[in-house]
């Protein structure tokens, strides 16, 4: 005779980590009284959630924003933000970081524009000084009269033309 398994509330939290949609984990749910709860167990969103999905998963402290629409939500357990949609330039996450109460916001598309270089720009000593965390150096960025530049480690792409135009 076979024997038939059964999945533990632990795997079925594991598999469903890469359901793709609201409806997939609400009829995950629905499949037997121990995977009622499911949802609960997530301290961040698997998916992209708005203002009332978000109840549905009422332990998120980390919300990803995942594509262009995603909404930065406020309330319940929310203390940080993580950003994969699109890049976003340094003074741009600054600036979203300061119009937002969360303890953490992190950029994983941060790249250095054109723009950040004229704001940071120091005419004295002609130097910029790219800040941590920044992953990408855009492309045509640098200002004509930069001498100086300190790159971090977190840079692993340096963008088209870059340095064109440097001395």
């Amino acid at each position: 005779a076979m024997k038939l398994c059964t999945l533990d509330n632990y795997c079925i939290f594991i598999a469903s980590r890469y359901l793709e949609t609201l409806e997939d984990h609400q009829n995950l749910t629905k499949v037997t009284k121990k995977y009622m709860r499911n949802m609960e167990k997530f301290h961040y969103n698997p998916i992209s959630l708005d203002a009332k999905s978000v109840e549905l998963f009422p332990n998120v402290e980390t919300l990803h924003i995942y594509k262009e629409g995603d909404q930065y939500l406020i309330g319940g357990r929310i203390e940080r933000y993580v950003n994969w949609e699109k890049k976003v330039s340094y003074f741009e996450s600054e600036e979203i970081k300061r119009k937002n109460t969360v303890e953490e916001i992190v950029f994983k598309r941060l790249v250095w524009t054109y723009d950040d270089s004229e704001i940071q720009m120091n005419n004295i000593t002609e130097s910029i000084q790219i800040p941590e965390g920044v992953k990408e150096i855009g492309e045509y960025c640098l200002p004509y009269k930069i001498k100086q530049l300190i790159i971090p480690n977190s840079v692993t792409i340096i963008g088209y033309s870059c340095f064109s135009g440097c001395s």
